[in-house]
């Protein structure tokens, strides 16, 4: 099965990367999942996904853990959906 339109195997692989650094994985365990053999272009590439703030981290890391989203009542849900 195609990927969708703009998403690329290299994006996927930059978005896991990303995630890894975001959820606190340490660069030398990144860099050997991604086969990063110069630290250098590991962090020049990576150094926006590394600075996040915390409540960033944190929401990416239930993400990526499978947490599920806080439910929202359902007068809410209708309220943002227009009905």
């Amino acid at each position: 099965m195609p990927l969708p339109p703009g998403l690329t195997p290299h994006s996927l692989r930059r978005t896991f990367a990303s995630l890894l650094y975001a959820i606190g994985e340490a660069a030398p365990v990144v860099m050997q999942e991604m086969g990063h053999t110069h630290p250098a272009l590991a962090l020049r590439i990576y150094a926006a996904a590394m600075r996040r703030d915390e409540g960033e981290n944190e929401g990416l890391r239930e993400l990526v853990e499978g947490a599920q989203p806080e439910a929202v009542p359902s007068d809410e849900r209708a309220m943002v959906h227009g009905g």
